[in-house]
């Protein structure tokens, strides 16, 4: 009774041993020593050794051991009671443990391909158009313009990316309104953070782009009687889905454009279309 309560343990322990190592027995009977090159659990095991690479079903498999070399499995064969090949072994262990070093150069080779270039800069050209409201729409009914673009990242540091900060944003922009001899227009630049939110449209993965900015620009004023120039403060705003294909950016979007003036403020919606390249 206590013999077989011994038997019994063995049996169980043998069974339930990790699914790894480098002696593989089958339901067969058939030894196999090599390297474990993948064990997909409850599918198969990817085995290697001199004779070449096999994969074997889980359902077809007794046992296996993790060695540490050609001398542990020799020591597995005499505890199996089988005769044993030293050279044969060795040779088995050797070429078993090559393919398993080849594999793993292979996978930190396409891990480092597939790992995104750390890009820190991107540059933009955009085209705008806005629709004007509020006191001056019927005078000033729309704007436009162009403008350059940079965003620059931080989001290395922890501390940004938790909170979805991709960068800075900073903006040179050329801003023109004009009907008849009415015209407010000039160089300007602004500033601001820019948060990225990723999303996925199928199979394309995406960033959706929220940035507020604060700038200052000089602008040349004219009205039925008078002519001048003047620095005012602007606010804008501009939101879109940013696509980013092989490093080339574009970056449909929607804007929303204030210019400050305590008599009679200038503010707008509008759209631009962003095209750019991400270094």
């Amino acid at each position: 009774m206590f013999k077989s309560g011994i038997l019994l343990l063995i049996s169980f322990f043998f069974f339930c041993l990790p699914v790894y190592g480098d002696i593989l027995i089958t339901k067969d009977d058939m030894i196999l020593n090599g390297k474990i090159l993948e064990d997909k659990k409850n599918y198969f095991v990817k085995f290697a050794n001199y004779h070449g690479t096999f994969h074997v079903e889980y359902k077809q498999i007794k046992g296996l051991y993790r060695t540490k070399s050609f001398e542990d499995d020799i020591k597995i064969y005499r505890n199996l009671g089988k005769s044993v090949n030293k050279a044969e072994v060795e040779i088995n262990y050797q070429a078993g443990l090559k393919k398993l070093e080849e594999q793993e150069k292979l996978s930190e080779k396409l891990s480092a391909a597939k790992e995104p270039v750390d890009e820190k800069l991107s540059l933009l050209f955009s085209p705008f158009f806005i629709y004007n409201t509020g006191t001056l729409s019927s005078k000033l009914p729309y704007s436009f313009g162009v403008s350059a673009k940079g965003h620059i990242a931080i989001d290395q540091f922890s501390f940004f990316k938790k909170l979805y900060l991709y960068g800075i944003t900073a903006e040179l922009a050329y801003f023109h309104s004009k009907k008849g001899v009415k015209q407010v227009s000039g160089p300007r630049a602004s500033a601001g953070p820019l948060w990225q939110f990723p999303f996925s449209i199928g199979s394309h993965n995406l960033n959706y782009c929220i940035s507020p900015e604060l700038g200052i620009g000089i602008y040349n004023i004219k009205g039925i009687y008078d002519d001048t120039t003047a620095v005012k403060w602007n606010i804008q705003f501009t939101t879109g889905p940013l696509f980013n294909i092989s490093s080339v950016l574009l970056y449909p979007n929607m804007k929303f454009d204030y210019i400050y003036d305590v008599n009679v403020p200038l503010f707008g919606t509008g759209i631009g279309i962003d095209i750019g390249f991400q270094f």
